[in-house]
């Protein structure tokens, strides 16, 4: 079983329990069994501190000794990986590993992509840019395309969007005000008002804490 998590989720380790249980489940009814192994691919860029077991989350707790079964994410950060093991990935899905390792110092290489245009839509995905999907047309049934021609049509849709940047720049900023402030008011952990402005204003983690430092209470 894969799963992929863009956000971070101190509760993820019970949602794989019970995935892994019906897993089994499902084997029992069957009477046909193998192992279930879960992998947790993890895109966010912050790094991953919430509990990785069962028994690191009671930590502190009283445990029943000897009777509790432990049941533990095999989480990858996919953001946060060295080059070495980067450069293990020969598929398209290098060029999205590099790109989320390397964000603004990201410099595009020569490799030909087999699919763009689902390239394209992951990276909308993860990093909340819709640059990335305005040029899917343009790339469309396209074969041999390569990742450097991607990032300069990506860079000239987002020189052409410039003019109207401004002014739509300036009711996010307002929505993103008005966003913390709610927050604040109703008692909103820190996690949530930056979930809630990366949903709202769909922008990607970084932009949404860049927010949150600039309207927090002082």
């Amino acid at each position: 079983m894969v799963e992929n998590q863009t956000g971070i989720d101190r509760y993820l380790v019970f949602r794989k329990a019970g995935y892994q249980g019906a897993g089994y489940r499902k084997q029992y009814d069957l009477k046909r069994f193998f192992p279930v192994v879960g992998l947790v691919l993890y895109w966010g860029r912050r790094r991953w501190k919430e509990p990785h077991d069962l028994k690191d989350f009671f930590q502190g707790k009283d445990l029943p000794a000897g009777f509790m079964d432990n049941v533990g994410l095999n989480l990858i950060e996919m953001s946060n990986l060295d080059m070495e093991t980067r450069k293990k990935f020969k598929s398209d899905i290098r060029v999205i590993v590099d790109y989320m390792a390397e964000r603004e110092h990201y410099i595009p290489g020569g490799q030909c992509l087999k699919h763009p245009s689902e390239v394209l839509l992951m990276l909308s995905a993860l990093t909340g840019d819709v640059r990335f999907e305005d040029i899917i047309e343009e790339v469309k049934d396209k074969e041999g395309i390569r990742m450097c021609e991607l990032i300069d049509r990506y860079e000239k849709r987002g020189e052409k969007r410039g003019e109207k940047r401004g002014e739509k720049r300036g009711r996010v900023l307002g929505k993103a005000e008005e966003i913390v402030s709610l927050g604040e008011e109703l008692k909103w952990s820190v996690d949530e008002i930056i979930n809630r402005l990366m949903s709202r204003l769909q922008i990607p983690d970084a932009k949404a804490r860049e927010y949150y430092e600039a309207y927090k209470c002082r």
